[in-house]
């Protein structure tokens, strides 16, 4: 989907909600402007997340990834020693 599908898309689905909410709901009309500007943004934000093409975005993400080191052992991760080692003085 192009941008400007995205646009227009974004901005019938804040018309059509805005709309659903003043006359069907029979919400006050600076609410439903308000209800369907929300719709409207956050499709829109979702449309552009999805990107234009995934496949594409999921292979530069691995390609520039590559390098990471990726650790599937547990390691041990010394702690801070517990009050009762310490009497409750909190000294080492």
């Amino acid at each position: 989907m192009e941008s400007a599908a995205k646009i227009l898309a974004a901005v019938f689905v804040s018309i059509v909600v805005g709309l659903l909410f003043r006359f069907w709901i029979g919400w006050a009309a600076y609410a439903s402007v308000a209800t369907g500007a929300v719709f409207g943004i956050g499709f829109l934000v979702i449309a552009a997340t999805l990107g234009e093409d995934a496949q594409a975005s999921d292979a530069a993400w691995r390609e520039q990834a590559g390098d990471l080191v990726v650790s599937t052992a547990f390691e041990r991760v010394p702690l801070p020693l517990d009050d009762r080692e310490t009497g409750g003085s909190g000294e080492t």
